[in-house]
């Protein structure tokens, strides 16, 4: 069986969450196939790069905004497709969190998953 994970969050929104990490390793020693698809490192059109403000942290010549700045700028509902198509799962888990639920729901209407029917195990 195929397993695709998908964690839907917002442009470096890090941290895979631990539930679909521990999942894709559970199922991968069972003999499946499983990847997850982060959209935290997918840059969107729309990514404005925040005001770093105060900080705990020691200033350092760079941070992780100019890290990405070269980052291609994507489509995600496209890139999510994408990488759906390519995969071609047999079953999808999604990770939503309160915080990006309505994101989540918004990128689920976008994404169009064809399952198909159980051979019969």
């Amino acid at each position: 069986m195929k397993i695709a994970f998908l964690n839907p969050v917002n442009y470096l929104d890090i941290g895979i969450p631990q539930g679909i990490a521990l999942l894709s390793a559970i199922v991968k020693e069972h003999g499946h196939e499983a990847i997850v698809i982060d959209t935290a490192f997918m840059k969107t059109g729309v990514y404005i790069r925040p005001n770093a403000g105060y900080s705990i942290f020691k200033p350092t010549e760079y941070d992780i905004h100019d890290l990405v700045a070269g980052d291609p700028v994507v489509d995600v509902a496209e890139e999510v497709q994408r990488q759906l198509d390519s995969f071609n799962p047999d079953l999808l888990g999604v990770s939503v969190m309160t915080t990006n639920y309505q994101y989540s729901i918004d990128l689920m209407k976008q994404i169009n998953v064809q399952f198909a029917p159980p051979s019969g195990h």
